[in-house]
């Protein structure tokens, strides 16, 4: 034969060649157009972009090459090469070149299972490393799809989180033909958002949602955020609850996503199995999002405690997120425990928040996620503030990587405060009213959100109640739409604020306020609305009334480890001749806290596994906390705590 063709050109070659390449192949998978091809390939000038005398000159495309594993530099390849990603046929990002050989593609899809897996173990830098292989223009769509939305996770917690939102949103344009897939990307695109802030572009991700036919509960969280950032929080609240209803439904399992992050193959809880590939989607995936595409695992409940803080239901929150630590992978336990002290802080648990954020910050070190660390840390930063510790304040604030989003919102919140109980009123406006622009969207609208009793107090002490004028309206809004009494009594307080210093208007905020408190579960918010009150009955000449109320504030400050409300509380009794002591003080730091957890229940060994301390050390504490409060029992110490 290779006598024949040596002595044939033209046509007579190219059907030469034709016919040795189909004694070649097995005939099973002969395929015409596949010999064809190869034939115009063997006869043809090299493919572009593998230079002469390589070994994938010549060679077609679509038949594997030996030569080539992955990790090999193939100019014609996505995974290597002095020339990839810089040649000049390469299509522009978010598109696909489509053309190359079966086992380079092959390849390209065991690299991104490889970073997938390490991401999911908790190992960014070697996922980080595994992405860098892959050019997303080089790879089929599916493919290209999949490293888009990995790397925008991965930008999100461990990089630059302000590609995330771009990396996300060109996954879901190469995914348009796979609704489950465009969905996911979808998500987590919102996702990213609500980190980031600047809630405006959640916008973009609603529309896209509604273009593509999104449906059910996914379509829902899209929603019900996207009503929250508009302002329409009736309907956001009643929205995202229909999400939390459907993950209470549900049980932990599958949440339905491979390991590079993409939509499995594999059935959900609750939703159908997929026995087989589905007509019209790639790889057997589900032809439209349901079960399969949102799932019921670590990711969904996960979502759905997002969705119950946003319409103020702590206790849901909290149940979401315990029922996610048991499945939860190691790269989504830190955004585990953001959600669990974002509920614990509104609760005013603020000793359960801190140990959460501290074991937060340590997973997220260990998962290589310096962005989610900055989220814990700013919040042990907040909530260092809220003692009134101002040297551990701004020692967690100097430990943050400069993330933008939430890690610095919150870390202006905390200044703020520690502004507000410094008596600089006008700067703690300032830094509050800057965390974002609520009209506009600009800026952590959920963070100012959270933080808008402190700005309003602020605005009034500093004289200009008007800065917190648009941030208040947006508050009472949202409260009034999640029914939640704490919220509410926040909102009845701040208009105390705002009305005629001793009107009878201010009376009936500050006595709706406490009301409303006594449902609410924040003994400390209830403190802060009591010495607030007990000022105004002061300034109005009522002595008796207001040493009743800053001295059970007082007592609940000294309980609460909050020093600086403490001694504002401590001043105002002075001033309203009232006994500046609370029935804590004679107890040091330490035994206040191991007194506060005994009255909780735990036991001493119980204490001492919290506290990392010995066994002994808290016997100690415990005899010298009864002696200095006259106490002989748990049950009187309990008593006197609560």
């Amino acid at each position: 034969m290779t006598v024949q063709i040596s002595r044939v050109s033209g046509p007579e070659l190219r059907d030469a060649l034709a016919a040795l390449v189909a004694t070649a192949l097995d005939h099973s998978r002969r395929d015409p157009q596949a010999v064809s091809a190869l034939t115009a390939r063997l006869t043809g000038p090299p493919p572009t972009g593998c230079p002469a005398g390589d070994p994938a000159a010549g060679r077609p495309r679509d038949v594997p090459s030996p030569s080539c594993r992955g990790d090999v530099s193939c100019a014609g390849c996505p995974t290597g090469g002095p020339d990839a990603g810089r040649r000049s046929d390469v299509p522009p990002a978010g598109q696909a070149c489509g053309a190359m050989s079966a086992d380079c593609a092959w390849d390209a899809e065991q690299i991104l299972v490889r970073a997938g897996r390490a991401w999911s173990s908790g190992d960014a830098t070697r996922a980080i490393e595994t992405l860098r292989r892959l050019d997303p223009a080089m790879l089929p769509r599916e493919t290209a799809a999949g490293v888009r939305l990995l790397a925008g996770e991965i930008a999100l917690r461990a990089a630059e989180p302000g590609d995330a939102v771009t990396s996300l949103l060109e996954a879901a344009d190469l995914l348009a033909d796979s609704p489950a897939e465009e969905a996911e990307a979808l998500l987590r695109a919102g996702e990213a958002i609500c980190f980031l802030g600047d809630h405006y572009r959640y916008a973009d991700v609603t529309r896209r949602a509604a273009r593509c036919g999104l449906a059910g509960t996914p379509a829902a969280w899209i929603e019900g955020f996207g009503a929250l950032f508009d302002g329409r929080y009736p309907q956001a609240v009643a929205t995202l609850r229909r999400v939390v209803a459907a993950a209470d439904l549900g049980s932990p399992a599958s949440d339905g996503l491979a390991s590079d992050g993409r939509a499995s193959d594999g059935p959900a809880a609750g939703g159908p199995a997929v026995d087989g590939p589905v007509t019209g989607s790639p790889a057997g995936r589900p032809s439209a999002p349901g079960p399969a595409a949102w799932g019921t695992g670590a990711i969904t409940l996960l979502r759905a405690s997002a969705a119950a803080l946003a319409c103020g239901d702590d206790a849901a929150a909290l149940r979401l997120v315990t029922r996610a630590e048991g499945v939860a992978e190691a790269r989504l336990v830190p955004r585990m425990m953001e959600l669990k002290g974002s509920a614990e802080l509104w609760r005013g648990a603020h000793d359960a928040a801190e140990s959460i954020a501290l074991a937060g910050a340590r997973a997220a070190v260990d998962a290589g996620q310096p962005n989610e660390a900055d989220n814990h840390l700013a919040m042990l930063a907040l909530l260092a503030a809220l003692r009134g510790d101002r040297a551990a304040c701004r020692w967690r604030l100097a430990q943050l990587h400069g993330c933008p989003g939430r890690p610095r919102a919150l870390g202006r919140w905390a200044l703020a405060l520690l502004d507000l109980q410094a008596g600089r009123p006008q700067e703690a406006a300032a830094r509050l009213a800057g965390i974002a622009d609520v009209r506009s969207g600009r800026g952590h609208v959920l963070v100012q959100m959270m933080a808008v009793p402190d700005l309003v107090e602020a605005a009034v002490l500093a004289g200009d109640p008007g800065v917190a004028t648009a941030a208040l309206t947006a508050f009472d809004r949202w409260a009034a739409s999640t029914g939640e009494p704490l919220r509410r009594a926040l909102s009845a307080r701040c208009h105390a604020l705002l009305a005629r210093r001793g009107s009878a208007e201010a009376d009936a905020g500050f006595r709706e306020a406490l009301r409303l408190h006594l449902a609410g579960e924040s003994e400390f918010a209830r403190a802060r609305t009591q010495l607030l009150f007990g000022r105004d009955l002061r300034r109005r000449r009522r002595p008796g009334q207001a040493r009743e109320q800053v001295g059970a504030a007082l007592d609940t400050f000294v309980r609460c480890g909050a020093r600086a409300w403490a001694e504002q509380a401590r001043a105002e009794l002075r001033v309203c001749g009232g006994d500046a002591r609370s029935v804590t003080e004679p107890l040091t730091a330490q035994q206040l806290q191991i007194a506060r957890l005994v009255a909780d229940g735990a036991t001493n060994r119980e204490v001492a596994a919290r506290l990392f301390l010995s066994t002994r050390t808290v016997d100690h504490h415990m005899r010298n906390i009864f002696h200095r409060l006259g106490i002989s029992s748990r049950v009187a110490l309990a008593k006197m705590i609560t």
